[in-house]
């Protein structure tokens, strides 16, 4: 139908005698290079407008895979953050550790100084020096103990004043090598009894 009309128009015929076709879809299509060149603005051109070679922007030109790369880009970001805050709970965690091993430590030493020294006088207690004669005095050595009764003491707080009295005597006079421990009978019968 066009092909007649055109070659009706070229024959001679006049424009004014062939009626408008509005059915036909048509659409208004603009080169951008020729717009741009020419300086002609795009709001002056109809809303529905098709550019050719317009360039497409960042976001158009990567619009299917923008979505991805920052789906991945988060997924990154919260993987390095739940490290950082994991990383800083094992080291609260392990100082935590550390002082619970510290204190457990202490309180061994101090349970082990309970057990076998007398915290009054700061001496051996009688099991303690037995282990200790077993461990160190060989039977060829020459020693001698000595020991000293005071259990018969009728005031209690007498008899510890004077025990403390012979031990720092006992301190400054007897050679490095010496063991010097306090022995009471009341140990031996709860000792002997279990």
């Amino acid at each position: 139908m066009v092909a007649n009309t055109l070659a009706e128009v070229l024959s001679g015929k006049g424009v004014a005698s062939f009626s408008l076709d509005t059915r036909g879809v048509s659409k208004t299509v603009f080169d951008y290079s020729l717009l741009a060149k020419y300086d002609i603005p795009a709001k002056l051109l109809p809303p529905d407008t098709e550019y050719l070679n317009q360039p497409t922007s960042f976001i158009n030109r990567y619009s299917q895979i923008l979505p991805i790369v920052v789906l991945i880009i988060l997924a990154l970001l919260l993987f390095i953050l739940s490290s950082k805050i994991y990383t800083h709970l094992i080291k609260l965690v392990n100082e935590e550790l550390k002082s619970s091993r510290d204190k457990l430590t202490e309180s061994q030493a101090e349970l082990k100084y309970q057990a076998e020294y007398d915290e009054i006088l700061d001496i051996m207690n009688r099991r303690t020096a037995m282990d200790y004669m077993r461990e160190n005095i060989m039977p060829n050595q020459v020693y001698s103990i000595v020991m000293i009764d005071i259990d018969s003491f009728a005031d209690y707080f007498a008899a510890q004043i004077f025990i403390a009295m012979t031990v720092t005597v006992s301190k400054s006079q007897i050679a490095y090598c010496s063991i010097l421990r306090r022995y009471s009978r009341a140990s031996e019968k709860t000792t002997t009894g279990s």
